[in-house]
């Protein structure tokens, strides 16, 4: 774990000073107001932003690839706002003191936000605008469950067979993430084989690989470092 967060230290460098500045805010309106709560942002924001950037980033990547020039640096734009107003959200909540609830809010206002990110894109177009806004809430709902089912099965795991560290909130959201590149594969091949289309060249299978193999590629990453840092404390 210690790796992974080195690696996260330079990969978010640039985001040092924010993470900086918004602890500073916070403390300011903590000083100015009696009333507001005292909070502080944590490190473990920037695991968050990472497992939602890989959804993000696919919705870019595959709008830039199939040509949608327009609607892919849009895509990049608000999706990376709002997977980093989630990862802030989810990074005022202590791991060590948050409960079900915290953990839920942990994995649950990222998703829920990424999905409204889907909906603001296409905002520019404009038909189809209460659809979209009712795919969005159908899409939210089936995600609230599934999130309180991957808690309630972690919380239950950590009491026979996971760590008992295990932080349920991330890993809801890691889970959570893979099960969303999976549902995409799905339905691209159903949608590629209703059509009688290429399975490889369908939109939506695409979106889904690039998410796992972004996945792979952080553990492929992940491996090296660790890797690494065990062969230099190894005596020649």
């Amino acid at each position: 774990m210690k790796s992974w967060d080195n690696l996260l230290e330079h990969l978010f460098t640039i985001y040092i000073p924010l993470q900086y500045w918004i602890n500073s805010l916070l403390k300011l309106l903590g000083d100015a107001f009696e009333w507001f709560p005292s909070f502080k942002l944590y490190p473990h924001w920037k695991h968050i932003f990472v497992l939602v950037g890989l959804v993000a980033g696919s919705l870019s990547v595959s709008n830039l690839f199939e040509g949608k020039y327009f609607f892919g640096i849009w895509a990049l734009v608000i999706s990376t706002l709002f997977s980093l107003v989630g990862a802030t959200i989810g990074g005022l909540i202590s791991l060590e003191s948050s409960g079900l609830a915290g953990n839920f809010a942990i994995a649950f206002v990222p998703v829920l936000l990424f999905g409204f990110t889907v909906f603001i894109v296409w905002l520019p177009v404009g038909h189809q605008l209460f659809g979209k806004l009712s795919f969005f809430f159908r899409r939210s709902t089936i995600s609230l469950f599934i999130i309180l089912f991957l808690i309630l099965i972690i919380e239950i795991g950590k009491r026979f067979f996971l760590p008992s560290q295990t932080q349920t909130g991330l890993l809801s959201l890691a889970v959570f993430i893979i099960y969303m590149g999976c549902e995409r594969i799905h339905y691209g091949i159903t949608e590629a084989k209703k059509n009688k289309t290429s399975i490889r060249n369908n939109p939506f299978t695409l979106r889904g690989v690039r998410i796992l193999s972004g996945f792979i590629g952080m553990l492929f990453v992940l491996v090296i470092q660790v890797g690494g840092s065990i062969l230099g404390t190894i005596p020649a």
